[in-house]
């Protein structure tokens, strides 16, 4: 190989590598930047990003970015040192290969006047969260980031971008990263590469969000580097199988095997799991399945493993006949219980069954079900069944590997059947809303128990940010729960989902971001991550945290179901206050109280810091608690005009209500506040609110039912309360002294004085 006069330093560096010689390495001199980046003439996608991330953060850091070159431009160089990137000419000459490392696996080196930062790379032609990948050294390059020049990312966009200011950077490396969990995800409820845009004004806002939450995604690890087709794994066997093998599926307590009355496709119906002639079904479809997909891959990076997922529907186990009766453990609880005790006291209803049969709402997160209906364990039943299918699994492909759920009414451990050590666990916690401490240590006891049954593998899958967009933080026992499952047998995570509640929800998204790629990072060190981004503020803005957490901690299960089914409208009681309807519940969940120390503690942050960008940071936690605040006003005028339909000025109050929260929202669509488009869907679904869609709001200035503004001056004296309907045209806002709202053609814009 000729190498050009520019070179000569690498090899330098390299001889010294060599000798044992070490020097540091200069990126930043006097404020300005002293060394280049270069990467391979052919980046793959992976060093591509890392190197325009690795040359944006540092001119963020200085002021000035340094260039970014490729090998063959190397000629042009006039800097004194060198960031090489990727898998270099240069790196090979000084020896330096990703050959040996993990999957995802990285490394950073300094030799002489050469920074190299490459790693384990497997990438297609784009970058994306949600692929299948190694990407070695776009972590290296993030981790140099962190480590080196402590950037931090606390929400998507350039806001979140915590980036120290630097006159000065000289450092010493040879460290290989940390290795990942084999998966790390967290999919989003809206698709990121398919936005429509119902409440927003500007689709391209709506695309901005998408694409900034993806990068943010992207810098937090989130990516997996194993393939397989798992989650609920028998939605079509109804279909499939139905007429001919009805014996393969759930006997009802009326002596029917079918799918309940409101599962029209049977996409939820439940097995017969004691049925050998079933085991020997899923297997074989499954084999001839994963036999063609292993064909039609041929050699590719990351073929389809071989896991034959025996998860079952979206639905608690519901079978009760006498042989899938004889795989469940001894248990009382049977004998209470009027689904499974044939007292046929408890009829076959198509709303409330999945409560009383589980004790945890599944599609809602109630803990409990309903009174007078304990929750029954089938676990051990499941465990068989797990364990039958591996084995028929086997005589078609050795190599196999079982994956279950812990799921439903088969959360617990099973109490007497051992698991064979070929399963996989997905153990998806009973709950989101509330956990706490009981939750959290009902969740350990039966991960533990699971383990000592023979599980030695497990997939982690919790719902704990389903619920949403508003102030709500249990992100200490989220921390806690990760660091115990990360010590305690788990290989992949798989979170559901991510609502994009970045403003009202910061810290505790802050927190599960930053666990993907450092399980064990203890909750306080977090805290003071985000807290530093605040600087003179910090002490307002931690007591803002800390009344988000309280009135979070407040909630019990009994509580939470109460103020649920208060809120039903005309929908099953398990929708109020569920993922699919929160803002159902918001009236009782925050008190006036919540928004008048919430503000509060915020106007003190912005009065405590002259620092434009920290009091933008104070503003954007703000907007987030200013939509409670009108998303709340909003849900309460509607339970008003519900009680009392007869009353039109009601009905004008509620619409007043929805066109205030809709003006704000268009006012802030752009800064990342929330994802809008979720929001929007949800409340049009489950509450009726009159969003409208995209197709009626392009072009054209979106005509909401807004009222006028009665001008008034706040007196000091007065407090926070709601808003206040007087008429169609006209809002009084009675406001706390400390802050100021000003209302300009309905547009909310909060300043603090």
């Amino acid at each position: 190989m000729v190498l050009t006069k520019v070179w000569a330093p690498l090899m330098v560096a390299a001889l010294l590598g060599l000798c044992g010689c070490e020097t540091s390495f200069t990126a930043i001199e006097g404020g300005r930047p002293v060394a280049d980046v270069i990467r391979p003439d052919e980046p793959n996608a992976a060093e591509k990003l890392a190197a325009e991330e690795l040359a944006y953060h540092i001119g963020k850091a200085c002021g000035t970015a340094p260039a970014v070159l490729s090998e063959g431009e190397a000629a042009k160089s006039r800097a004194k040192c060198h960031f090489l990137v990727g898998a270099t000419r240069a790196a090979k000459a000084a020896g330096l290969s990703a050959d040996g490392l993990p999957m995802d696996g990285s490394r950073a080196l300094t030799k002489g006047n050469c920074c190299f930062l490459f790693g384990r790379d497997i990438v297609k032609k784009t970058v994306h969260p949600r692929q299948t990948a190694s990407l070695g050294t776009l972590y290296a390059v993030y981790d140099f980031l962190e480590k080196e020049m402590g950037v931090c990312w606390l929400w998507p966009g350039k806001l979140g971008e915590v980036v120290p200011k630097r006159t000065e950077l000289t450092v010493t490396l040879d460290r290989t990263g940390e290795k990942l969990l084999q998966k790390r995800n967290w999919y989003p409820c809206m698709g990121w590469d398919k936005p429509t845009a119902p409440c927003y004004k500007d689709v391209a806002n709506l695309k901005k969000f998408y694409e900034d939450e993806k990068r943010f995604m992207i810098r937090h690890r989130v990516s997996r580097h194993t393939n397989s087709e798992l989650g609920h794994a028998f939605y079509t066997m109804w279909k499939t199988y139905g007429k001919e093998h009805p014996e393969w599926f759930n006997l009802l307590p009326d002596g029917t095997r079918r799918p309940l009355g409101h599962d029209l496709t049977g996409g939820n119906i439940t097995l017969c799991v004691s049925n050998p002639d079933l085991h020997r079904q899923i297997a074989k479809d499954w084999f001839e399945k994963y036999r063609k997909t292993r064909q039609a891959e041929g050699d590719v990076p990351f073929p389809m493993l071989p896991w034959i997922s025996c998860c079952e529907n979206d639905t608690p186990g519901c079978c009760t006949c006498d042989n899938c009766r004889a795989w469940d453990a001894p248990d009382p609880r049977f004998a209470r219980h009027d689904y499974w005790n044939k007292s046929g006291r408890m009829p076959l209803v198509t709303d409330g069954i999945f409560q009383k049969l589980s004790g945890t709402d599944v599609g809602g997160g109630h803990v409990g079900g309903e009174e007078g209906y304990p929750p029954v364990s089938i676990s051990d039943r499941y465990a068989k069944f797990y364990n039958a299918v591996l084995a028929e699994a086997r005589k078609l492909c050795p190599e196999v590997r079982g994956y279950g759920y812990a799921y439903a009414n088969y959360t617990e451990a099973p109490r007497e059947t051992k698991v064979d050590p070929g399963v996989i666990l997905e153990s998806v916690p009973r709950t989101y809303f509330p956990y706490d401490r009981e939750e959290s240590e009902f969740f350990r006891r039966q991960w533990s128990g699971w383990r000592r049954a023979g599980v030695r593998d497990f997939f982690y899958r919790p719902n704990y940010t389903l619920l949403g967009n508003y102030p709500i933080d249990n992100s200490r026992i989220i921390a806690a729960d990760f660091a115990f499952a990360a010590t305690n047998g788990m290989f992949a995570c798989d979170f559901d989902s991510l609502r994009g509640a970045w403003s009202a929800q910061a810290l505790m998204n802050y927190t599960l971001a930053r666990a993907f790629r450092d399980p064990t990072h203890a909750y306080g060190d977090t805290r003071r991550e985000m807290l530093s981004a605040f600087g003179m503020a910090a002490q307002a803005v931690n007591r803002y945290f800390d009344l988000v957490e309280r009135n979070t901690r407040r909630w019990t299960a009994d509580s939470y179901y109460r103020i649920a089914r208060a809120n039903t409208e005309t929908e099953s009681v398990w929708l109020a206050g569920s993922c699919v309807n929160c803002a159902a519940v918001l009236g009782e969940f925050f008190e006036d109280s919540f928004f008048t120390e919430a503000y509060a503690c915020l106007d003190a942050a912005a009065r405590a810091t002259d620092d434009e960008a920290i009091r933008a940071r104070v503003d954007f936690l703000r907007k987030g608690v200013c939509d409670t605040e009108l998303t709340r006003a909003c849900r309460l005028a509607q339970k008003r005009w519900t009680a009392n339909k007869a009353d039109e000025s009601l009905g004008r109050s509620f619409r007043a209500a929805f066109g205030a929260m809709s003006d704000y929202r268009a006012s802030v669509e752009a800064d990342l506040v929330c994802n809008y488009q979720l929001q929007a869907k949800q409340e049009r679904s489950r509450l009726k609110w009159p969003h409208r869609r995209l197709s009626q709001r392009q072009g054209s200035s979106a005509k909401s039912e807004t009222a006028s503004v009665l001008p008034t001056s706040p007196r000091p004296s007065m407090k926070v309360s709601m808003l206040r309907w007087i008429s169609e045209k006209v809002i009084i806002l009675q406001v706390h002294p400390e802050r100021q709202i000003v209302l300009l053609g309905c547009t909310f814009y909060r300043t603090s004085l």
